[in-house]
């Protein structure tokens, strides 16, 4: 990318992008039955006192959206393009409209819970979304976001492609494939769906461009806007998936327990984030 793109050729690069990849989104990893597991428990952990009405934030094709649809007398999902939106199962007590995260069509204080699922890094500005967020968050209300790119991850990946050569990495399969699909995944993208590398990486300004998200420098930013008992934490070790289909999900549990155990030192080994607080 040789310029910063504006933030209307980031809209629109997102628009182009979805609605190309709406029909094989269910496709995506987050989809798998243990990740659903994993969401939906966090989601009953971090559930608010009140339950009355919750804002998904780049719903998407409805991954959080129908998670939250059970759990609050009411659900609202904000995204920008239709053909994403429009795969949402219908609910009574869902309401889907298209608007921006940076500007989001509602009066101060009217959600008792906020999420935004795979989203952020889709963003030039995440903070504004951030700040919207916070905005519309009852007192009291619980903000949760997950699957992030992990800033300190993809610096990993950086560094190794610099000093070895994807033909060098065969026979680390597990290696060469996560630096693929972190940092070469529009290539891949190009060949399946037909959409320009300079098109996703757009899209994926705050991933692909900037590499993501560090975790102590967001857990700052949440605290300045005014989230307050902000937790960052880590999550999905490199091989994990690996670990967990082809030995067992024990196994898994076992090297994500040691792992979190020496954190600093392992930060680098998770490739995702996620975030919870309240206001």
């Amino acid at each position: 990318m040789t310029h910063k793109p504006t933030y209307e050729e980031v809209v629109r690069s997102n628009i182009e992008v979805h609605t190309v990849m709406a029909d094989r989104y269910h496709e995506e990893p987050h989809w798998r039955p243990e990740n659903q597991q994993k969401v939906s428990n966090r989601l009953l952990d971090l559930l608010p006192s009140e339950c009355g009405r919750a804002l998904d934030v780049g719903c998407g094709s409805g991954f959080l959206t129908t998670k939250l649809q059970p759990l609050f007398e009411s659900v609202d999902g904000v995204d920008v393009t239709p053909a994403m939106m429009n795969r949402i199962p219908e609910f009574p007590n869902v309401r889907i409209t298209e608007a921006f995260a940076e500007n989001l069509p509602f009066p101060d204080e009217t959600f008792d819970m906020v999420c935004a699922y795979s989203f952020l890094h889709h963003l030039l500005e995440p903070e504004m979304a951030l700040r919207e967020m916070h905005r519309v968050l009852k007192p009291g209300g619980s903000i949760y976001v997950d699957l992030e790119p992990n800033r300190a991850f993809w610096s990993l990946m950086t560094r190794v492609s610099e000093n070895y050569s994807l033909e060098e990495l065969s026979h680390l399969p597990v290696v060469k494939r996560e630096i693929e699909a972190t940092l070469f995944v529009e290539r891949k993208v190009e060949t399946e769906f037909g959409i320009e590398q300079e098109t996703f990486r757009t899209a994926e300004f705050s991933k692909s461009v900037t590499g993501g998200f560090d975790a102590r420098t967001l857990d700052e930013l949440l605290k300045s806007i005014g989230f307050i008992e902000t937790d960052v934490h880590l999550d999905w070790f490199m091989g994990q998936g690996d670990l967990m289909h082809k030995e067992s999900f024990e196994a898994a549990d076992a090297v994500l327990s040691f792992l979190q155990s020496i954190r600093p030192a392992s930060d680098a080994l998770f490739k995702y984030l996620w975030f919870e607080g309240r206001k």
